[in-house]
């Protein structure tokens, strides 16, 4: 077996320990920064009904709440919306009185106002997606000291993110960690909000291999919960798994079986799951040689340059 089939056996090992032992895993996501759900800025109440389906959990905040807080700041504050940005539909219901064609009340068999109800929407940032606003959720600060192994992969993201264009965006007390296939960009909290080196690198690194699939030709599902959505989830979760290993991060058992259980509920939702997660690392293994060879050659490029 070479390193990465030793990966692949140690994360097959763990899920037939958990079933055999009929302990189920459940994923917790691996930093403290903002909130879990999808709430107001200004009222800190969170939405409700379809709200929170479609919203990513976080701070919303409408350009007029925007206009309100940069009044409290100070003049020289740097405010601004990220360029790329996008404001999100935030949906509500509400009640009217209502009249008939000439105007007057209709009331119900019991004399009372009949209420119609609608629904409309407004629009909002989330505050991850604007400069100089600060969460009401900050991250409890647990970040070790940086070690010479993940100064070394930090200098491989730099490169390779540079070499192919990629916007790395970290997020003080940020609340996501994703990939914008739209924007070319990779968005994850600060790695002070982390419960460790390892979870840190473990979520960036998963989302940094979700960004070479156009490159090495892998097709990626687009609608949450398909087959190939969910392949693609595996393959970015044991593309890091490897990246970690390959930079000799530190090991840290309680995160790894949180990794594990995140493999776990993709695969799960697939027929044959452990054929599924074989597969998955064959193309992990792929995506992690294309992120080693760009960044490597960026760095030779700009040796000789």
């Amino acid at each position: 077996m070479n390193v990465y089939e030793i990966i692949t056996q140690k994360i097959l090992d763990k899920l037939e320990e958990a079933k055999t032992l009929n302990k189920p895993f459940h994923w917790i996501r691996p930093w403290s920064g903002g909130p879990p759900f999808a709430v107001s800025y200004t009222t800190g109440k969170a939405y409700r009904g379809i709200n929170r389906m479609i919203l990513e959990p976080g701070e919303y905040m409408t350009f007029n709440a925007l206009q309100d807080y940069r009044k409290t700041q100070p003049e020289d504050a740097s405010i601004f919306v990220k360029q790329g940005s996008h404001k999100k539909p935030i949906f509500y219901y509400g009640t009217f009185d209502k009249k008939d064609e000439n105007g007057n009340p209709v009331l119900d068999e019991f004399g009372k106002q009949e209420k119609g109800r609608f629904l409309r929407f407004y629009q909002a940032f989330n505050i991850e997606d604007i400069c100089g606003v600060h969460s009401h959720y900050p991250a409890v600060k647990t970040y070790k000291t940086s070690t010479k192994q993940t100064k070394l992969l930090d200098k491989y993201i730099d490169a390779y993110a540079k070499a192919i264009s990629l916007t790395i965006d970290i997020v003080d007390d940020g609340s996501n960690c994703f990939y914008s296939p739209s924007n070319h960009m990779v968005r994850v909290p600060a790695k002070e909000g982390f419960k460790s080196t390892y979870a840190y690198y473990s979520s960036l690194l998963h989302e940094i291999i979700h960004s070479t699939a156009k490159s090495v030709g892998r097709y990626v599902g687009k609608t949450f919960g398909t087959d190939p959505y969910c392949r693609e989830e595996l393959v970015a979760q044991i593309g890091s798994q490897m990246l970690l290993s390959h930079f000799q991060i530190a090991f840290d058992d309680s995160e790894f079986t949180n990794d594990v259980a995140y493999i776990d509920g993709w695969s799960s939702r697939l027929k044959e799951s452990k054929q599924e997660i074989a597969k998955a690392a064959a193309q992990a293994e792929k995506a992690m040689q294309f992120f080693l060879d760009t960044a490597e050659d960026k760095m030779k490029k700009k040796k000789t340059a």
